[in-house]
C-alpha cells in the first residue's frame, strides 16, 4: 500500500527531512509502531508537489484495532522544521482479508 502526501503549492524537493510517525500513546514521545523518513530512505520525492512511502501488509496487520496517533514533519533548507500532518485515526476490526 503506497501513501501519499500532496500539496499543489509546495515544493518538497528542498527538504532535508521529511518523517512520519504513527504510534499508540496519546502523548507524542511514546514508542513508533510505524517510522519512515527521508534520509532512512524509506520514503521519496518522486515529483517536488508530494512524496510518498510504502506500507507492507504486514506492517499493516501490525495496526491492531484501537486508536492510533500520528506525526508528519517536514525540514526545509533552511533548517525551518514544521508540523507538516497529524492527528489520530481508528483502526476497526473490519478488514476483509485479516487471517
Amino acid at each position: 500500500m503506497i501513501f501519499r502526501f500532496e500539496n499543489s503549492g509546495a515544493d518538497f524537493s528542498d527538504a532535508t527531512e521529511i518523517t512520519f510517525d504513527i504510534w499508540t500513546q496519546k502523548l507524542s514521545g511514546g514508542s513508533n509502531l510505524l517510522t519512515r523518513s527521508l534520509t532512512g530512505a524509506t520514503m521519496l520525492i518522486p515529483d517536488p508537489t508530494y512524496y510518498q512511502f510504502s506500507v507492507s501488509p504486514a506492517e499493516s496487520l501490525a495496526l491492531t484495532p484501537g486508536k492510533w496517533w500520528y506525526e508528519n514533519w517536514v525540514t526545509d533548507d533552511f533548517a525551518n522544521r514544521f508540523l507538516a500532518a497529524w492527528g489520530r485515526f481508528e483502526v476497526k476490526d473490519t478488514r476483509k482479508h485479516d487471517v
